[in-house]
């Protein structure tokens, strides 16, 4: 930039080159941070109701606040059923699990259990999720000084 104050287009190709690629990082951090941060959901998932004493496979690696409802809508007593949560399977984690522990229940058939699940990639840790949703504040404002700094708004505000 010279003296007079003038943007050359070297100066604004890279900021726009700048800029693209900043929003480009920013639109495909944005998805996977919500899936770090929140639970999410499930509201009458239809599964058979396994054996006794068998599983199957729910949503997610940890489930809370599960309800389980038989075909005619009534509560299923969670003396009935058992979840497991995080689960290792091969080294990994695993999905969370519905166990069945009476023949009551193995005999329901269809049953709809409604939960919510952290998904694989949730942050347990309350203040790290906290953190986490500073990253984009952060990161579009450095989108926004390094346009300014490179356009010269910087050095105008300066004096």
């Amino acid at each position: 930039m010279n003296a007079k104050g003038e943007i050359s287009v070297g100066v604004t190709l890279m900021v726009a080159v700048t800029l693209i690629v900043g929003l480009s990082l920013y639109a495909a951090m944005l998805p996977s941070l919500g899936e770090a941060v929140n639970t999410i959901g499930q509201t009458n998932l239809t599964v058979t109701a396994p054996a006794a004493n068998a599983t199957v496979d729910l949503l997610g690696r940890e489930v809370n606040n599960v309800i389980v409802r038989n075909s005619t809508l009534l509560f299923v007593l969670d003396t009935d059923y058992s979840i497991s949560n995080n689960r290792i399977v091969n080294g990994e984690f695993g999905t969370a699990q519905l166990e069945t522990e009476s023949v009551s229940l193995a005999n329901a058939g269809l049953v709809n259990v409604s939960f919510d699940y952290e998904d694989f990639g949730y942050i347990d840790d309350s203040g790290s999720r906290a953190v986490a949703l500073l990253i984009p504040l952060m990161a579009a404002l450095a989108l926004l000084m390094a346009s300014l700094w490179k356009l010269g708004v910087v050095d105008f505000l300066k004096g």
